[in-house]
């Protein structure tokens, strides 16, 4: 098997999930064990930042055939929402802005370095996306996985061309978030912890019929 030093890579994909905590997964920080808490940044933060900086260099090589300025590489990183600051899911949210920060910083830094100039940094940030994983307490309305995946694919290279840092790539999650920002903090704060009041009686009500 060829050694990962030796793959040619022009695309990394960090997308790591998971509230790798003791069940059930949306509950008081005040329950978590220290070993609850590293087990969620280490899934969600450090791991995606160590792979990233181990990939870099790899991401930095190019062809020797490859015409000057016609070949890209690009670190795609996937955050959350969740950096709005989620109650009883705080360092699941928290991991999350962490990985915000990183992609964000990664894109402004990528540039100054005539050896990284050629890669592009690029955030996506989710909302609600029904999947296997998250099942319950989610409206019909929000996208499924597939669905929302493929949105990635379409819209990912026109925001690299636009410039941006962070896409959203599903309307809804956009416009919502958007509102969000502009809020005063008392009504920002009801309406987060209207939803995900919703999700954690949700997963409640589901662990107790599954014990």
């Amino acid at each position: 098997m060829a050694s990962l030093a030796a793959l040619p890579l022009s695309v990394l994909v960090n997308n790591v999930d998971g509230n790798a905590c003791a069940l059930p997964p949306l509950c008081p920080l005040t329950t978590y064990s220290l070993a609850d808490v590293d087990a969620v940044v280490n899934r969600n933060a450090l791991f995606m930042a160590r792979l990233t900086a181990l990939v870099l260099p790899l991401l930095a090589r190019r062809r020797p055939e490859a015409l000057l300025g016609t070949e890209r590489s690009l670190v795609l990183t996937v955050s959350s929402a969740g950096r709005v600051g989620v109650p009883w899911i705080v360092t699941y949210g928290a991991s999350k802005a962490f990985n915000w920060a990183l992609s964000v910083g990664l894109a402004r830094e990528l540039p100054e370095d005539l050896k990284t100039a050629h890669i592009d940094a690029l955030c996506v940030v989710p909302g609600e996306v029904r999947s296997q994983r998250n099942s319950q307490g989610v409206p019909l309305r929000e996208p499924a996985w597939d669905d929302f995946g493929q949105n990635i694919v379409w819209k990912a290279d026109g925001a690299i061309r636009f410039g941006w840092r962070e896409m959203m790539p599903y309307w809804r999650h956009h416009l919502e978030l958007a509102l969000l920002d502009r809020l005063p903090e008392s009504i920002r704060t009801v309406c987060v912890m209207d939803q995900i009041r919703v999700k954690k009686e949700a997963w409640d009500k589901y662990y107790s019929k599954n014990r």
